[in-house]
């Protein structure tokens, strides 16, 4: 006759060796590389309507961002800071329908292979003087 704690027990010995045995296997999975973090992380590069992200690539140290003016005037970015990392980059000025390239550097965005999700604030100064604050946000893999 069987006690009446044994089919628990059978239970949880049963499903517990199987769940050990999947928590095993991907771990194992993990460790040679089939899940990368890529995988999970959208990259992407969002700035306000008027500038385009064309390419950017996030290092350990900085970011490098290829940025289109879209308006129909000439603006410069300015006061550009990374909030994250508290490191800024230098005004860059954007020709109406022209590309830069913003360089914002001696930030700590981690090792390499790891997720980076970081905002950009920065002010907008148009050539009529209009001036405006404006956020971006940088998603990917730093490099």
């Amino acid at each position: 006759m069987h006690s009446s704690a044994q089919a628990p027990l059978e239970f949880i010995i049963k499903y517990g060796g199987v769940l050990f045995i999947i928590i095993a296997i991907v771990i194992t999975l993990s460790a040679l590389g089939l899940f990368r973090l890529d995988t999970f992380l959208s990259p992407n590069c969002n700035f306000p309507t008027g500038i385009t992200c064309l390419d950017y690539k996030i290092s350990q140290t900085g970011l490098r961002l290829v940025l289109q003016n879209t308006f129909t005037q000439d603006i410069t970015l300015t006061n550009i800071r990374q909030i994250e990392q508290n490191c800024t980059g230098a005004p860059v000025q954007l020709p109406s329908g022209k590309t830069s390239i913003l360089t914002i550097t001696s930030c700590g965005n981690g090792p390499s292979s790891s997720a980076y999700a970081g905002t950009i604030t920065f002010t907008i100064e148009t050539s009529h003087g209009a001036t405006r604050e404006a956020e971006a946000t940088v998603r990917g893999i730093v490099q």
